[in-house]
């Protein structure tokens, strides 16, 4: 059976339609550049200039190359509590390494700068000035159909991206 899916979605126009989710997304972009004010670095993987492995379509760390970086407005910015860990069993070679970075990104946002945040993707933040450090994207937060990341289940507005640490011998910004 062929059906169409070109059926309206007008199960909430009655109390939310796309005037109010509009409005609803002016307000919430303006507190979010004007007063939250959290500004992360995206630095997008250039899938069509890293070299690949033939058999496999790895790369090696050093065969990355990256788009110019982009500048985004975030909300829903946390970063982890601080690993402390240990180089050997014996824990006498300790180093402490940043927790994990966790931020919202608007959808508008990622359409207005004309980007996408992928897998494997860095991000960098500075904590404090002279102190940038890098994360790399581990979900991509792509789905945005479940009831936390839609307006009242109208519509999708924001992706929830999750990074991990990086290596500063693997990424320094260039």
């Amino acid at each position: 059976m062929n059906r169409e899916a070109s059926v309206a979605d007008v199960r909430l126009d009655f109390i939310y339609d796309e005037n109010d989710f509009k409005l609803d997304m002016e307000m919430a972009e303006e507190f979010v550049k004007n007063d939250m004010n959290f500004t992360v670095t995206l630095f997008r993987i250039n899938r069509a200039k890293t070299d690949t492995d033939d058999l496999y379509g790895e790369s090696n760390p050093q065969d990355l190359r990256y788009m110019p970086p982009v500048e985004l407005k975030v909300a829903g910015f946390e970063i982890e509590e601080a690993e402390n860990k240990a180089y050997n069993p014996n824990s006498t070679m300790r180093y402490q390494q940043y927790g994990n970075l966790t931020f919202d990104v608007f959808l508008s946002e990622l359409t207005d700068k004309n980007v996408d945040i992928s897998y494997g993707d860095v991000i960098g933040y500075s904590d404090k000035e002279n102190n940038f450090k890098y994360w790399t994207v581990q979900d991509d937060g792509k789905i945005t159909a479940d009831n936390e990341h839609t307006r009242f289940g109208y519509k999708g507005y924001y992706r929830s991206i999750v990074c991990v640490t990086l290596d500063p011998n693997l990424f320094n910004g260039r």
